[in-house]
């Protein structure tokens, strides 16, 4: 579902332009200390984990810990869960948009998600070292994991979110975007802005008319 906003709205509006410019520089500065958080923690190598010793990290803004998990794990394949992305988002970026897979260590007492942010399953799954970021699996994604179908085991130790492919990367990228965003939102902000203070002032709105035409 789209919302059409008239662009001519803040052409007469000019403070709401400036208005909506300043919350998406908000939200562009926290994106980019966050971004700069997670890189700070992530490290510049990621830790060897083994799976038999393998707990949650203490939450620290759902960040997780930049990990290389090593050892044995058991796949469960019949309970793998798929999020599915609706159109037009899916004629873009494809149909799947996260996958999920079960999998616990041989004793059984740790129980970890594997996600993918693509459509695979436990013959088409990456080969190769498990490196990503880990971190618990908050009480929103197991309760709706739990409705659509995946059973989570009684473990001792609460289960673990694997993210593989997050890290340091990753970062990188969403910080670009978050510093483009914010100059965006500036530019956006200073536009208005000077529409803003041309139409308090009509004389000066007419000089500079008359100056392009000069």
């Amino acid at each position: 579902m789209f919302v059409h906003v008239d662009a001519q709205v803040f052409e007469r509006r000019p403070l709401l332009g400036v208005a909506l410019g300043a919350v998406g520089l908000c939200l562009a500065l926290f994106g980019i200390w966050f971004m700069l958080e997670q890189s700070r923690m992530f490290g510049k190598e990621p830790q060897v984990v083994e799976v038999d010793q393998a707990v949650p990290p203490p939450p620290h803004f759902d960040i997780g810990t930049w990990v290389h998990l090593r050892g044995a794990l058991q796949m469960r394949c019949g309970e793998v869960v798929q999020w599915r992305r609706n159109p037009p988002e899916s004629w873009i970026f494809g149909k799947i948009e996260s996958t999920y897979i079960p999998a616990s260590n041989v004793s059984g007492d740790r129980f970890f998600l594997l996600q993918f942010d693509k459509d695979v399953n436990c013959q088409t799954m990456p080969k190769g070292p498990l490196i990503g970021v880990l971190t618990p699996v908050n009480s929103r994604l197991k309760a709706t994991l739990s409705d659509a179908g995946l059973n989570f085991p009684r473990t001792k130790i609460p289960p673990m979110l694997f993210e593989i492919g997050w890290g340091p990367a990753r970062t990188r990228s969403y910080l670009c975007f978050f510093v483009l965003f914010a100059c965006m939102c500036l530019w956006m902000m200073k536009r208005y802005w000077r529409k803003h203070e041309l139409a308090k002032n009509p004389e000066r709105t007419f000089a500079a008319a008359a100056g392009r035409i000069g």
